[in-house]
């Protein structure tokens, strides 16, 4: 249960913007529901997941997958593996799809998001309830993993041309602020 206890320690600490706010009280919920909301077997309504925004050491670039199975460019993330914090999770996923090791976390949540997954593969329609943050790459060397289709470093400005998830372009205004 201690997970959960830092997680809500995260979200206490945390400032949503007005566009979180719903998302804010969407993942409360959960948190306090009684099922297991880190369990990615978690389907009704969903599973906290989490993910990261990579820049790169100038904080000029963003890196980005191009997902496999959503067909879409976003910023690598995915679901927490057991026994796992949801800040240990991203820097996981990160080495994971994209080779970047090493990578510096910011102190507590950059962003969260509540977004609906599809049904595939014997897994129903469920929702995932994503805690984001910030992580500053120190090399920008890249290894694909076989779960992204591309991943490529995108200079800020360029983001919103390769983009069209507006809560990965919500939260591109809180790094070009």
């Amino acid at each position: 249960m201690s997970r959960v206890r830092d997680l809500l320690n995260l979200l206490e600490a945390y400032e949503p913007t007005s566009g979180e706010a719903e998302a804010m009280a969407e993942i409360l919920d959960l948190l306090f529901d009684e099922g297991d909301a880190l369990s990615a077997d978690s389907f009704v309504p969903g599973h906290i997941t989490a993910s990261a925004f990579v820049v790169d050491s100038s904080r000029s670039k963003l890196l980005l997958i191009h997902h496999g199975k959503l067909d879409t460019w976003l910023q690598p993330g995915g679901h927490v593996d057991p026994g796992e914090d949801v800040m240990a999770a991203a820097l996981r996923e990160v080495e994971e799809e994209t080779g970047v090791t090493g990578a510096v976390v910011s102190d507590g949540i950059f962003d969260i998001d509540v977004h609906p997954i599809p049904a595939r593969g014997g897994r129903p329609a469920h929702t995932h309830f994503d805690i984001r943050f910030l992580v500053e790459a120190r090399s920008t060397e890249l290894r694909k993993s076989d779960e992204v289709r591309d991943l490529r470093w995108v200079p800020l400005a360029d983001v919103p041309d390769l983009v069209t998830d507006q809560s990965v372009l919500r939260a591109l205004g809180k790094l070009t602020i």
